[in-house]
């Protein structure tokens, strides 16, 4: 079963692919008449094995030259994994990319350029982070973006208000959530702190930009001071102190535990932070009717809080491989077609193909409409995108959550959880 943590990221690079078919509503047709077995690697949970499944059976009735071997995996070991089989020349042909490994990956040609994959029809904005040095190494597959969810059951037994998510500030989050554990019975809080805010870098990255910050430079190296970010470290801290979030014990034990008997899920947190592709899979794990929010702002107006567009997800093709134009035909078709949306969905994130989404918009789940119109009610208020994630970033969240914990456990203060945090990210982005 999945936990919560799985739902959140050599050789020369290959020339660009040539022949790809334009597969839009779902026609398909890989270039040439070569057969081929290509493997497929991604991370996911059972619902997206099952859709993957489904989508290669689907290519496969449709070129029965081309078959598939397929390599499902989690979060946990997944880019272990793949770091091995690259490094061992060996890397499956088309892989599922997180954009916190796209740098990792592409800097050292490692992942073909896609640049001749058919993207007319996506949505402003939503290529950018898959490009390095002008090549478009990853085709996303879905957007998203950060939100807080709220149980109305939580808040309802406590007799609190859900905030008004277009004027709250970070301080009332904090209040608000303290106010929730003081009415509310031994073991309930009123936010999550396990990969929330102690160390989930989606969290830590809307507090940087809602002060005009970034995670990362345009340069590839961290887009703030140990001082900017002391703040951040001494805010975690008045959050324990005032009981909005549990104690760092509790929060260790839950990091491990399977996301429907995670605490939020269990009904004892009153808020936590989710990306809205996981909207409908935390909805289920409740059992609750669930209210997905804007994040808090500092200065109390949501269009000022610098929300983002995310990507859930994308597919690459490793340079590695000798069926680079197989797997970059398998990709385009993939992107563009109306009946691998009908079998996704919004699992793997809305589908930035607009063709595709309008096409499947009716078929959403309810939970998942909720996500849809979440995303066209805030297209006012996205700042400009984030920086691209530079080699090396793979170790940032990991880092965070380590010092954090060590802070909730008062090994060390502020200042100098913000100054290791830092000096060890830097040296990490510097290797």
């Amino acid at each position: 079963m999945a936990t919560r943590r799985q739902f959140f990221s050599l050789a020369a690079a290959a020339g660009a692919v040539a022949g790809l078919a334009a597969c839009g509503n779902g026609g398909a047709a890989p270039a040439g008449d070569a057969s081929a077995k290509l493997r497929v690697s991604w991370w996911g949970n059972p619902l997206r094995n099952e859709n993957t499944t489904k989508a290669a059976e689907l290519y496969t009735e449709t070129n029965p030259k081309v078959t598939f071997e397929l390599e499902p995996g989690d979060w946990s070991s997944y880019w272990e994994r793949l770091s091995t089989q690259t490094a061992a020349q060996d890397a499956p042909d088309v892989v599922q990319m997180d954009t916190t490994y796209i740098a990792e990956y592409g800097n050292r040609g490692a992942l073909s350029d896609l640049s001749a994959v058919d993207t007319s029809a996506f949505g402003n904005g939503v290529l950018d982070l898959g490009k390095i040095e002008g090549q478009q190494v990853a085709i996303p597959l879905g957007t998203t973006t950060p939100s807080m969810v709220a149980n109305p059951a939580v808040f309802e037994k406590a007799g609190v208000e859900i905030p008004d998510d277009m004027t709250w500030t970070w301080d009332t989050y904090r209040e608000v959530a303290a106010e929730v554990t003081a009415k509310t019975d031994d073991g309930v809080y009123g936010a999550e702190g396990t990969f929330a805010i102690p160390g989930c870098v989606s969290v830590f990255t809307a507090w940087l930009r809602g002060q005009g910050m970034e995670l990362y430079s345009p340069e590839g190296t961290l887009g703030f001071t140990a001082d900017d970010i002391t703040p951040y470290f001494d805010m975690v801290l008045k959050f324990r102190d005032d009981k909005a979030i549990a104690s760092a014990a509790a929060i260790s034990e839950a990091a491990g535990q399977a996301l429907a008997q995670s605490p939020f899920a269990q009904g004892k947190e009153g808020l936590s932070w989710w990306s809205t592709s996981q909207f409908a899979a935390i909805s289920e794990a409740t059992g609750n009717d669930l209210q997905i929010m804007r994040f808090p702002s500092f200065s109390g107006d949501a269009k000022d809080r610098g929300t983002w567009v995310g990507i859930a997800t994308w597919w690459a093709v490793p340079s590695t491989g000798d069926q680079q134009d197989a797997a970059a035909d398998f990709v385009n078709w993939w992107v563009n077609s109306i009946e691998v949306g009908e079998i996704s969905l919004a699992e793997r994130g809305l589908p930035p193909n607009t063709e595709v989404l309008a096409a499947i918009t009716d078929q959403l789940d309810d939970k998942a409409k909720v996500s849809a119109q979440f995303m066209q009610d805030i297209q006012d208020e996205f700042g400009g995108p984030v920086a691209p994630s530079p080699a090396g970033s793979g170790n940032t969240e990991p880092t965070l959550m380590r010092h954090t914990t060590d802070l909730l456990f008062d090994k060390s203060n502020a200042a100098d959880t913000a100054k290791g945090f830092v000096d060890e990210v830097l040296s990490s982005l510097q290797r």
